[in-house]
């Protein structure tokens, strides 16, 4: 790929661009401006992309703007988050660009953390850090568990080997740099999680995502968050884009392409194993743990119960539980008979 960062002025352009979409987020967003403007790092610019809100978004950001020169409004009208995110990457000036949502907070030392971290490791292309989780967690108990597990990835090698489980970076904490995005695209519209699509595009185009030690953003969750509420971030949605991606990385890396063994042979995986079946993967065997399907078959495939499982080498099996804890189960049982994480076996769920 061409590093394109020498297009950029860098007299009269900023290091870092922040790009922050905005929907009727008069509650929360001049907190998050405000953690934006008082980042320790200066040479950045701040694009809020008012999404057409029918609030006080709209005047709040125009304050915000009048006070601070850094700040770079821009209204449209309402398209949707992918459109208001794209608009932003086309009016970034920056070598660097980075991701916020306006009801989210960046730590002080955020831009600097990342930018720094950039400059030193060119290989890397993509740089999250850790998040703190700011909601009930009785009422939203699944995103505490998803900070949990997502901040448990902390190296390169975790965010690839974890990236069909679920997105492996929470997209308000990255930046990037902007030749990606030139030579790659941006976001895409359609009916999957915008910010999946995208780490999973660059992933597979061989893009390195890492992610910082420190805890850069609280991370906001509450009942009317996008995510919760449109179609595109419902599970299924989720389920469709990793499997085209996961049919992909399969073509390149796995030995008996296009066969594999599904673990996990509930309705839910099977569902999941026919998405990949529609992108000429093969599924041979399904291996469960309830004995009452030993032997049997489905749709003319066998179950075989874990002991039945041939020693690594003779088959490339992707794991589709999503109990929490069963993949520390699995994992024991196909490294005991010698299977390799991204080599014989990849994690799906």
């Amino acid at each position: 790929m061409v590093d394109s960062t020498s297009l950029i002025d860098s007299v009269s352009s900023p290091r870092i661009s922040v790009v922050m979409p905005a929907y009727n987020a008069e509650d929360t967003i001049e907190e998050a401006i405000e953690s934006i403007l008082n980042q320790e790092a200066s040479d950045f610019e701040l694009l809020v992309i008012d999404d057409g809100s029918t609030d006080a978004t709209p005047e709040l950001i125009q304050i915000w703007e009048q006070q601070d020169a850094r700040l770079i409004y821009h209204r449209q009208p309402h398209k949707g988050i992918t459109s208001a995110l794209n608009l932003g990457l086309r009016e970034a000036r920056g070598r660097y660009i980075a991701r916020m949502d306006a009801d989210d907070i960046s730590f002080p030392n955020r831009l600097q953390l990342q930018s720094d971290y950039l400059d030193r490791n060119n290989g890397v292309g993509v740089i999250s850090g850790k998040v703190r989780f700011k909601g009930l967690e009785e009422d939203y108990n699944g995103y505490a568990r998803y900070v949990e597990w997502v901040n448990s990835l902390d190296s390169e090698n975790d965010i690839s080997l974890n990236r069909f489980i679920e997105s492996p970076i929470p997209h308000p904490s990255v930046m990037f740099r902007r030749w990606i995005v030139e030579t790659l695209g941006g976001y895409r519209d359609g009916d999957f999680p915008e910010d999946y699509e995208l780490w999973l595009r660059w992933m597979n185009a061989g893009i390195r995502f890492h992610k910082l030690d420190q805890v850069i953003l609280q991370w906001h969750d509450h009942p009317a968050r996008l995510s919760r509420n449109h179609p595109r971030y419902h599970r299924m949605a989720f389920h469709r884009i990793k499997a085209y991606y996961l049919s992909r990385w399969l073509e390149l890396y796995n030995p008996f392409h296009p066969e594999v063994v599904i673990w996990g042979s509930a309705r839910s995986n099977r569902k999941r194993a026919k998405l990949l079946e529609r992108h000429g993967i093969r599924i041979t065997a399904f291996v469960d743990v309830n004995p009452n399907k030993f032997g049997q078959k489905i749709h003319g495939i066998p179950v075989w119960s874990p002991d039945e499982l041939p020693e690594a080498g003779s088959c490339f099996v992707i794991p589709f539980v999503a109990t929490r804890g069963a993949n520390s189960d699995i994992a024991d049982v196909l490294e005991a008979k010698h299977y390799r994480e991204g080599i014989d076996y990849l994690f799906g769920a």
